[in-house]
């Protein structure tokens, strides 16, 4: 669950291989913000 950082590892899996560096995530938690920073995912704006 957010904000394991397993969490987005397995969502980009899921999401067929999906590239970290070309996601973006929306959130307004700034935990979960910062544990998807941690395996490459950007935040948008």
């Amino acid at each position: 669950m957010k904000p394991d950082p397993e969490f987005y590892r397995h969502a980009l899996q899921e999401g067929g291989g999906l590239l970290p560096e070309e996601s973006v995530f929306i959130d307004d938690n700034a935990d979960n913000i910062e544990s998807a920073a941690t395996v490459g995912i950007q935040p948008s704006g």
